[in-house]
């Protein structure tokens, strides 16, 4: 049984401080951000809208289709994404 509405929501916002740099840009094999990805695969299972919360500073990152919100500060946990 497949939900008739539900909203995806990518929990983004993290400086990515362990990874190098925000995790939402990095690039998988096949090119594509890991953030793509994950809409993607939101798309596919027909969320709608898809809301996506980014770190400060990430203004003019390209992100298709996407709502976002960019954090106000730095440093926040993900429960200051939500």
């Amino acid at each position: 049984m497949k939900p008739e509405n539900f909203a995806g929501l990518i929990l983004a916002g993290g400086e990515g401080s362990r990874w190098g740099g925000p995790k939402a840009w990095a690039l998988l094999p096949n090119g594509e951000s890991f953030l793509d990805a994950c809409a993607m695969t939101l798309r596919e299972a027909g969320a709608s809208p898809i809301v996506a919360t980014l770190p400060p500073g990430t203004e003019d990152h390209r992100t298709d289709g996407l709502d976002v919100l960019v954090l106000p500060e730095s440093g926040m946990d993900m429960f200051g994404s939500l």
